[in-house]
């Protein structure tokens, strides 16, 4: 979604960082940290995804929820 509206997973991270309280607020740190993690997980997907030819991504598209889980969790896999 940030990709639609001109905003990158970097810059999602770099405002994160940027804003990031300095003293105190030790729940909203480890928040932030949670959803730092969380993108840079994304970022590494999609860079995955990218990799990928046309036929391939055809091969594994399908519309249903289940299929999206399917591949992302086979995703995963490969970047833990």
């Amino acid at each position: 979604m940030c990709d639609k509206m001109g905003f990158t997973v970097d810059d999602a991270i770099d405002t994160l960082e940027n804003n990031r309280p300095t003293s105190g607020y030790i729940m909203l740190n480890i928040a932030l940290n949670m959803s730092i993690a969380a993108l840079e997980k994304q970022k590494k997907i999609l860079e995955l995804i990218d990799t990928f030819s046309d036929d391939e991504k055809m091969k594994h598209y399908r519309t249903d929820a289940s299929g999206v889980l399917n591949i992302l969790r086979d995703l995963m896999m490969v970047v833990e």
